[in-house]
Order: C-alpha cells, then sequence, then structure tokens
C-alpha cells in the first residue's frame, strides 16, 4: 500500500489508492496536511472537493469508518496576521484560520470547509464539555477589518506591493499632490480596533513607478503621525519608506552663502525633536543627547541622499520639479494652485529682540508702506513706542523680482538639511534662531517625530513662513504644491528595490 502512494503521478491516484485502503480498514482515522499547497488555494478546495466525492462513494464494506482532520497550516497564529470571518456557525460548518501570506488579512481567501454527513459511527464517546472551543479574539490585539476588493474588483496592486506611503497633516497638503499622480489604483477606507474604533483613510496611487499609499492624517503633531502610520502599516506591511509632503516654517539664512525664499522645498537630512526635555521652575531645558533628541537616518537613505546632493542629480531634481510645476500651471485645474504669489509678497522682518517691556491689552494698528499691518502695544504709561521693523533686502529675492517683471516663470529653490520637529508651532523669530544656532536646524514642522523612528522616513516640505510671528496663510497652498512637485521629481529617481 505505501509503494502505491509513493508511485501515485496525480491527486487521482492517490485518491483511489486512498479509497482503497479506507474499503479494507474497518476503523480509520486520515490526518491531511495540506499546507503544502501554500497560497494555492484554488488547489486546495479541489482537492477537498475530490476528497470528499471519494468518502461519499459506496462502500462494500458495511460498517466501515473514516475520521478525517485537514491541517490548513501550521504556523504559529500571531496577533492581527490572523482574522476569522463572521459567519453563522452550526453543526455542520467550520471555520478555518489561514496565514495570509506577508500579514496581508484577506477576507476573500479564507476557506470555509463543510462538514458533510457521511453517518459514520462514532470510535470514541461524544462529550460536548471537553471539545475543544475557538477562543474570542483577545482584546489587546488589532484586528483590521479589511477592505480588500472581491474577485469581482479590478484592482491593480497587492497591499504588499505598496512600498512607499506618503503622509499629508492637512487637506491643502493631500490636495496638492493630487495633480501629480499618475494613476489611482484604489480608495477605501480601514478601521482599525484596539480599545475603541478608530479609521484611516487612504488613496493608493501610481506615482512614477511607486504603488504609494497617500495617508490622510487626523489632525497635525506627532502623535497623530504616529497613531495614522502604525495603523497604516498593519494594512500595508510592505512600505519601506514613508514620505512626509507639505508645508514647513523656514529659516531664512542658514548659511552666509544660502538664502531660502518662501516656495523653497527642503528635503530632510536629519530631525532634532527641540521641544523634547525637562521644565524647570526657572525655565525649559532640552535634552541634548543624541539618543533622545536628534535621530540619525538610515544608512539606504543617507546614501542616496549623498548622491542626489551632487551637483548634477541636485540639477537634476530641480528641474524635474519645475517640469512637474510647469505641466499643472499648464492645464490650469479649478482646486489647484501652482502659481507663484509674488516676490512683493515675499516680506522678512529683521528678529524681534528678546527682552520686551510690560504692556497693557490696548494696542494700535498702523501699516508700512507694502500695506503690512503692524499691532503695536501701548505700555503701562500709555504713550505709543516702538517703530515698525524693517525688511530685510536679499540679493536672489531681488534677482528673482527682475525675473517676474520680465514675464519669466519662477520656481523653487532645492536645499537639504535638518529638521527641527516638535508638537508646537514656531512662530517666534528669537527661538527660531536660537534653535538653528543651537541644532543647525534650517526648517521646522510637527509631524516628522511621530514616525522618524518607527520606518525609514524622508521629509519633503516647502516654506511657507519663516517661523516668526509674522506668519500668515498667503503662501501655504503654492508651497504645498511644490513640495508635492518635488515629492514627484524625488520618487523618479528613488529606486523600487529600496
Amino acid at each position: 500500500m505505501v509503494h502505491r502512494f509513493q508511485s501515485a503521478e496525480n491527486i487521482s491516484d492517490w485518491i483511489s489508492t486512498m479509497q482503497s485502503l479506507i474499503e479494507s480498514l474497518r476503523e480509520l482515522f486520515i490526518i491531511i496536511d495540506l499546507s503544502i499547497f501554500g497560497t494555492r488555494h484554488g488547489d486546495v478546495a479541489h482537492w477537498i472537493d475530490e476528497f470528499y466525492d471519494t468518502l461519499r462513494k459506496p462502500s462494500d464494506k458495511k460498517g466501515a469508518s473514516a475520521k478525517v482532520m485537514f491541517l490548513i497550516n501550521r504556523d504559529p497564529i500571531k496577533g492581527s496576521q490572523y482574522q476569522l470571518r463572521a459567519l453563522p456557525m452550526s453543526s455542520s460548518t467550520k471555520v478555518l484560520l489561514r496565514s495570509s501570506p506577508h500579514g496581508d488579512p484577506d477576507p476573500g481567501s479564507q476557506l470555509v470547509i463543510t462538514e458533510y454527513d457521511l453517518k459514520l459511527p462514532e470510535l470514541l464517546p461524544h462529550h460536548d464539555d471537553i471539545q475543544p472551543q475557538l477562543p474570542e479574539p483577545a482584546q489587546n490585539l488589532v484586528q483590521v477589518k479589511s477592505g480588500r476588493p472581491d474577485k469581482s474588483d479590478t484592482s491593480k496592486y497587492r497591499r504588499d506591493e505598496v512600498g512607499v506611503a506618503i503622509v499629508c497633516a492637512l487637506s491643502l497638503e493631500a490636495n496638492a499632490l493630487e495633480p501629480f499622480w499618475d494613476e489611482i489604483l484604489d480608495e477605501k477606507e480601514f478601521e482599525v480596533r484596539s480599545d475603541g474604533i478608530h479609521s484611516i483613510t487612504y488613496s493608493v496611487v501610481k506615482i512614477a513607478h511607486h504603488s504609494v499609499v497617500i495617508l490622510y492624517m487626523p489632525g497635525m503633531g506627532g502623535f497623530n503621525a504616529a497613531y495614522a502610520f502604525a495603523s497604516c502599516q498593519l494594512v500595508f506591511p510592505g512600505i519601506r519608506l514613508a514620505i512626509i509632503s507639505g508645508i514647513c516654517g523656514g529659516v531664512p539664512f542658514p548659511d552666509k552663502n544660502t538664502e531660502v525664499l518662501l516656495g523653497d522645498v527642503i528635503i530632510s537630512d536629519g530631525l532634532v525633536s527641540y521641544d523634547f526635555g525637562r521644565q524647570y521652575p526657572q525655565g525649559f531645558e532640552r535634552k541634548r543627547e543624541v539618543a533622545d533628541s536628534a535621530r540619525k537616518m538610515p544608512s539606504n537613505i543617507s546614501s542616496f541622499l549623498s548622491r542626489l546632493k551632487t551637483t548634477r542629480c541636485h540639477q537634476h531634481l530641480i528641474q524635474r520639479t519645475a517640469c512637474h510645476l510647469d505641466a499643472v500651471r499648464q492645464r490650469q485645474t479649478p482646486g489647484y494652485s501652482a502659481g507663484y504669489p509674488g516676490t512683493s509678497h515675499d516680506v522678512l522682518f529683521e528678529s524681534s529682540p528678546s527682552q520686551e517691556p510690560e504692556f497693557e491689552n490696548s494696542t494700535s494698528e498702523i501699516s508700512d508702506p507694502n500695506g503690512v499691518k503692524q499691532n503695536l502695544k501701548i505700555p503701562r504709561d500709555g504713550e505709543i513706542i516702538g517703530t515698525i521693523k524693517r525688511q530685510v533686502s536679499r540679493k536672489r529675492l531681488e534677482t528673482m523680482s527682475k525675473a517676474e517683471e520680465n514675464g519669466e516663470p519662477i520656481y523653487p529653490a532645492i536645499h537639504f538639511g535638518v529638521y527641527g520637529s516638535g508638537n508646537k508651532v514656531m512662530k517666534s523669530a528669537s527661538d527660531r534662531d536660537r534653535v538653528f544656532h543651537e541644532d543647525k536646524v534650517v526648517a521646522f514642522e510637527m509631524e516628522g517625530v511621530g514616525i522618524w523612528d518607527h520606518c525609514p522616513c524622508i521629509i519633503i516640505k516647502s516654506v511657507c513662513d519663516y517661523a516668526d510671528q509674522h506668519k500668515t496663510k498667503e503662501w501655504q497652498k503654492y508651497a504645498a504644491t511644490t513640495a508635492a512637485a518635488c515629492v514627484k521629481a524625488f520618487l523618479e529617481v528613488w529606486p523600487l528595490e529600496h
């Protein structure tokens, strides 16, 4: 009999041998390991059907019985990599757990095995009180309610093949990315349960040669970013790079030879948590240990940025960003802003003194020659003091102003530098300059600190203000658009194997 099993050339031969074995024995307990089929779920279902047909055939030997156990998977069950479809349970139906490839929960491929009533005699007494019970899901496990498309869906991707996530804290940042999508692959919503119900909303699109998930955050800040991205990783386990795209505050003079203007893009080559530290009665003391505040980049990103900073690659990135901006400007699609606001609206004031006199609540409003309003506070003696802050002239801005007068298009510069990330908005020129001198921080934002340590991360944001008290929203849409254009140019050269 063993020789017949070994010489079987196909499933039919194997089934035929099994039928002969069943007919030759009065009682038989069969354990069949189906895990050898791997992810070929159709083969599993076909094999089970054939095996059932064999058992259903009448036997000449009366009283013969066979009990069969199917082993679907031998791997241990781990957390959210497994799930159970909610089906009405009865005495004739069992639902078996299946390990999803790459941790991908796919309800459509779960196996539902029906126990057919063969009316075979029981070999042992049946006791309901000692039968194994399927445990309820642990409360502390995260379960993903999957929106995986069924067989009738025409989705063009697999979730484990999505390797890049782009995180947007604001709607205007996500909106700015849309003109640069090459193809929409999927738009769904997933619910992630963990001591309550939360949701993440995303779009899966094609940008350059990458399948990218656009993650829409519920709000700004590191906590929101960390929670949303962790939930996203449950749904898309293949993510290898997170890009935080949008707007930031910038340092106007990161070095003596560089001027940062509104609309310029800054790509991160480091991150500092500048508001992480201890609060004492005499003031706040930031922790300065490297392990506490400064985050190093993974080696693959560091080496890639080193190449990107070379003159040839840097110029190519600038040119591709400009090309993508031109394409959006030419289409003139309503709702998308790629128009440059104008050099006259790019105003930089001198930094405020660190110490100011004590003021009452009343103010007096006046305007400077450019129409910029200034609220001058009235000190306790009632006399209006102070003068309008002087604007800072910049050579690069003057050159751009002349080009603008000649009708030439204006494009952003692309810089590299350390980001300062924290859970507060930087609106102080003096504090901005202090953090810059202490840690060489050239831009300020709020989401990077929540993602940086959990996944290889790049921040690509555009300067919409100078992180001072003159912060306005005038440049936000244009800055978000230039950042999005740079993200696409970046993904064009980011290799798939990373």
